[in-house]
C-alpha cells in the first residue's frame, strides 16, 4: 500500500529560504527589497534591464536551456518574479519543453515561494488525488524543488545573456513564449526537472 505523502513544513521553509538567496545572488536588484516606504505597490508595465536576467545552459544531449527571469511586480514586504524556463532540443530525438513559473519573494523573512506554475495556481501544500487539475498530492513542494534545482544549475553552469532589447518588446515576447506554453509536448529526459514539465503540461 502506497504511503500517504505527508506534508514536511520545515523542509519547505528551508528549501524557500535556500531559493531567496539562489534568486538574489542570480538578480542583485532584488536586493532592493520592494518599495521604500508606504509607496502604492507597483505592477510593472515596462522593465529595467537590471530586473531581468536571460540564461543559457548546455543539458548535453543535444537539449539547450534558455532561462529569463523578469521582476514583473514589486511591492513594500513582496516581489514578483516570473521564470520562464524553454528546454531546446537540437535533435529530432528529443522534443521542447516549456514551463512558465510565478515566484513571490517575502522580504520579511527572506522566503521565495512558487505560487502558480503555467498560470496554474498552486495554494495547497498536499492536493487529494485525482483532483479536476490532477496535481500531484506533492505538487507544492516539486514545483519549489524544480525552482531549486533550476536555480542551483544555472548559479553553477549557466551562461549570462546581457539584455539590450526594448522593455516594452520584452514583455511582449514573454506573453507569446507563455501563450505558445500549453501546446508544446513535454521533453524526453531523465531527471524531476522534466517530469515537473511533463505533469504541467498536462495540467
Amino acid at each position: 500500500m502506497k504511503k500517504k505523502y505527508r506534508f514536511d513544513i520545515k523542509a519547505m521553509m528551508a528549501n524557500c529560504e535556500l531559493n531567496y538567496l539562489r534568486l538574489c545572488q542570480i538578480m542583485p536588484s532584488l536586493n532592493l527589497k520592494g518599495l521604500d516606504g508606504a509607496s502604492a505597490d507597483q505592477h510593472l508595465e515596462s522593465c529595467p534591464a537590471e530586473d531581468q536576467k536571460r540564461c543559457h545552459i548546455d543539458l548535453g544531449a543535444d537539449r539547450l536551456a534558455h532561462l529569463q527571469l523578469m521582476i514583473t511586480e514589486r511591492c513594500r514586504f513582496t516581489t514578483m518574479v516570473n521564470l520562464h524556463l524553454n528546454i531546446e532540443s537540437m535533435s529530432q530525438a528529443c522534443q521542447a519543453a516549456c514551463v512558465n513559473l510565478s515566484i513571490r519573494l517575502y522580504h520579511d523573512v527572506n522566503m521565495a515561494e512558487v505560487v502558480a506554475c503555467n498560470q496554474q495556481p498552486s495554494r495547497l501544500a498536499s492536493y487529494q488525488y485525482p483532483n479536476e487539475l490532477m496535481f500531484q498530492p506533492d505538487e507544492k513542494e516539486q514545483q519549489n524543488r524544480f525552482l531549486a534545482e533550476w536555480l542551483s544549475l544555472t548559479l553553477k553552469q549557466g551562461l549570462s545573456e546581457t539584455v539590450f532589447l526594448d522593455t516594452q518588446s520584452d514583455f511582449a515576447w514573454l506573453a507569446s513564449v507563455e501563450a505558445s506554453s500549453a501546446q508544446l509536448p513535454p521533453a524526453k529526459a531523465s531527471s524531476e526537472v522534466v517530469s515537473l514539465a511533463q505533469n504541467t503540461q498536462r495540467s
